[in-house]
């Protein structure tokens, strides 16, 4: 059986971070079609087929498969299940054997699936829905974090998450949450599917008497460092720097000259070159999913914005209309150009909208991860 803890979930939840829009779209490309995976064709077609298949994939106008919590829950999953099992140095495609003796588990694989979902669920819930929710599930014990909730509901998982839709909080309070588990309870049964079909194979070469086992390799647990260590390496190896650039879409209100910073004084912490974005987002296309009313007197926001860091002598970028998810990801792309910006010390970027917890909606009410901005402008420098 599967520890599962309140740092194991954290650690679900870091995992699911490291994911974005352009890492989904490569990501579902590749495991949507497997021809090179020689594993999964070694062992039999529809294996591969099955686990083709585990995906729930949709596309944009653009030909590009949509990024949502339920894709980047199926793609941790299906990254775990293929770094484990299907690993060169497990099967050894030659001799049709194992190389390795790692333990099966078809519950283990399950639960770890459930926990991306919890950690995914908790990252969108304040404390405020959290004690919502323990006093509709009749919760006396103090609560921190769904997992806590999840712990004192005294369920196994399968009937936690059918509590959960059946008490219809969410369903009233967060539809994309009660969406996601709704679609996630669709694809727990076809992994489960896959993962009895897989078990067949998986034992006829593990008994196989022609088996030479190399490495006596007992795993008991499932650990989601190996979701992120693929996606380190990944993203390493194909991740492309794209610059589009966009004067269309963002005005340069304040155009600082182009030269080498200079340290700033000894008595002053305001930065010698800094860059804010102004993102306003205040009409939306509303969805069957969300309903997001248009944002009046944001207008007066941004004004004092730009007077604060016009007088901060801070080079401003202002959106001019109401971005959709395709224009942010052409104005961040532009952000990145080195070229232009590479010389600011400073970023300062606003961005106004309706949104969730950890997430924001642009104009066409798609779902933007907040930890996927912070993260691709956090400062990884040593100083």
């Amino acid at each position: 059986m599967m520890n599962i803890t309140e740092e194991f979930i954290k650690q679900c939840s870091l995992t699911l971070g490291q994911f974005d829009s352009y890492s989904v779209n490569l990501l579902v490309k590749l495991f949507h079609h497997q021809d090179a995976c020689t594993q999964l064709v070694v062992l039999s077609n529809n294996l591969k087929e099955k686990f083709e298949n585990l995906l729930t994939i949709k596309k944009d106008h653009h030909e590009k498969y949509y990024d949502t919590p339920l894709t980047r829950i199926e793609l941790a999953t299906m990254i775990h299940f293929k770094e484990k099992y299907l690993s060169e140095l497990i099967i050894d495609n030659d001799n049709n054997q194992l190389k390795s003796n790692i333990k099966f588990s078809i519950d283990n694989e399950l639960s770890l699936a459930y926990c991306f979902l919890l950690a995914q669920i908790d990252d969108r819930l304040s404390q405020q829905k959290l004690n919502e929710l323990k006093f509709l599930l009749k919760i006396r014990q103090p609560i921190d974090n769904l997992y806590d909730i999840y712990q004192n509901s005294g369920e196994k998982f399968p009937e936690f998450f059918s509590l959960l839709i059946q008490c219809q909080f969410f369903a009233q309070k967060l539809v994309l949450v009660d969406q996601t588990i709704r679609y996630f309870q669709l694809f727990i049964q076809r992994y489960e599917d896959f993962l009895i079909t897989f078990e067949k194979h998986y034992k006829s070469l593990l008994y196989n008497e022609n088996n030479n086992i190399q490495t006596d390799a007992i795993l008991n647990q499932n650990d989601p460092h190996a979701v992120s260590l693929f996606m380190m390496k990944f993203l390493f190896s194909s991740r492309e720097q794209i610059k589009s650039p966009i004067s269309s879409l963002v005005e340069q209100v304040q155009k600082a000259p182009i030269s080498p910073p200079q340290p700033p004084p000894p008595s002053s912490n305001v930065p010698e070159k800094g860059l804010c974005v102004i993102i306003n987002i205040k009409a939306f296309t509303s969805s069957s999913d969300i309903h997001t009313p248009q944002r009046a007197g944001s207008d007066k926001d941004v004004d004092l914005i730009k007077v604060i860091f016009n007088k901060l002598k801070f080079t401003i970028l202002e959106c001019k209309f109401d971005f959709t998810k395709d224009h942010l990801d052409k104005a961040l792309n532009y952000i990145d150009d080195q070229d232009a910006f590479g010389n600011f010390d400073c970023l300062v970027m606003f961005i106004m909208s309706h949104g969730l917890l950890h997430s924001f909606f642009t104009a066409d009410s798609k779902e933007v991860i907040i930890r996927d901005i912070v993260k691709r402008y956090a400062d990884s420098s040593s100083t």
